[in-house]
Order: C-alpha cells, then structure tokens, then sequence
C-alpha cells in the first residue's frame, strides 16, 4: 500500500496545532507519516509538537525553521524530507475528518493532484466563520469532483514525483496572501498535470475574524489582478 505524508506548515499556532495533529493520527489511516514544519514560532507551538512527537515518534516528526520564511518554503520543506508516495498539505489551523486521506485517494486514482474543501461547519463559532464556511462549502460541493487550476495547501494532495518534478512552491512570492496557491496550480496545469476538486476531501477550519479576514482579501486582490493580467 502506498504511503502518504502529511506536511504541516506551522506557525505560532499553538491554539490549534494539537488538535491539528491528533485528528490525522485518528483518522488510523495506514501507512502514513506526519511532519510538522515549525517555521520559527515564538509562541509555544514547538513545545506542543515536541510533546506529541514523544507519544507518536512511529508517526510523528518536526523539522524545525531558524528563520521565518513562510508557508511556502515550510512546505518545500517538509516535501524535501517525506518519505510518501503522496504528500498532502493541511494548515495548522485545520482539524482533518476520518475518512478525509481516504477519499483523497480514492480521487487521486483519475488525477496528478486533488484539492479538497472546507467543511460547512467551522471550528470556532462566529457570523464571519459561519458565513466564509456555508458560503466557500456550498460553492463547490453542488459542482462534484471537477478539474481545477489552484493547487489549495490548506487541505490538498499530490503524487510525490509530480511534485518533485514540478520544482515545489515558490518561494519568492509574498507570503499571506494564498498567492503561492494560484502560482502552484498555473504551473501544474499548465504543464499539463490534472488538479481536480474532490468534494469528500473534507476539514474543518478555523476561520479568522471580520477585521483580519478584511485586510487579508484586501491584499490578495492586487496580486490576484497581476496574476490575471500574467496569465492572459
């Protein structure tokens, strides 16, 4: 049986780490391996991760970051050290459902890579959260599984040699902003590699707050807009 290495870029993310983790160990999905990024947190998510890597360490490993460069490189990253036949990315701030990694699979059989989405029910309650989770879930699930062009690493998967050929993440973009997502996508299909949405590879996400939620579309518009005017 093939294997599947979750890679979780982490930042100061120790609100949401450990139930990040546990719910990928629960899901009892075999063979699998867990690597945790730390990307130079200041809070204490390291402390947590290396608690956990002490009662999981057949499952469980952290790589950890000197230097913040974000989530991009974090995840090149803990690409350059898996061991899997596919890599799948989750954000920390995610809680994977138990037949999520098997879905995953069952969708990757007819494609290179599948992007997966948030479930309608957020992990905290809020209006913003629940408005961002009914309104993103409710957009793709009515669609089924269809092909796509943005390779989205908070719940998705990829063949390992299709990443590895594909060079990874870029690095240089300003990270933040998702940015990076888009860019990974354009290059996969535009080398002729097949993204699909699969609408059971499902997490719960932790939404942020009305302001922070504001200014971070805010600032994905202006590079969304070169990125358009780049692909046209």
């Amino acid at each position: 049986m093939e294997m599947i290495s979750v890679i979780i870029p982490c930042y100061n993310s120790s609100f949401t780490i450990r139930n990040c983790i546990l719910s990928v160990i629960n899901t009892g999905y075999k063979p699998m391996e867990i690597i945790v990024v730390d990307d130079a947190s200041t809070d204490n998510s390291l402390d947590i991760v290396k608690e956990l890597c002490n009662k999981y360490n057949d499952l469980l490993r952290i790589i950890e970051i000197k230097n913040n460069g974000g989530p991009a490189r974090a995840r090149n990253e803990g690409a350059r050290f898996a061991n899997g036949d596919y890599y799948f990315f989750l954000d920390s701030d995610t809680i994977m459902l138990n037949n999520t990694l098997a879905n995953f699979i069952r969708s990757i059989s007819n494609a290179d890579s599948v992007s997966g989405l948030y479930h309608w029910q957020p992990i905290n309650n809020s209006f913003v959260a629940w408005y961002q989770a009914l309104l993103k879930h409710s957009l793709y699930l009515q669609e089924g599984v269809f092909e796509y062009d943005v390779f989205n690493s908070a719940v998705a998967g990829i063949r390992a040699n299709i990443f590895k050929k594909s060079g990874g993440f870029c690095e240089d973009l300003p990270w933040g902003m998702d940015y990076e997502n888009e860019e990974f996508g354009y290059r996969l299909t535009k080398n002729n590699f097949r993204i699909v949405i699969s609408p059971k590879t499902i997490v719960n996400h932790n939404f942020p707050d009305a302001k922070e939620t504001i200014k971070t579309y805010f600032n994905r518009v202006s590079s969304w807009v070169k990125f358009f005017f780049i692909r046209k």
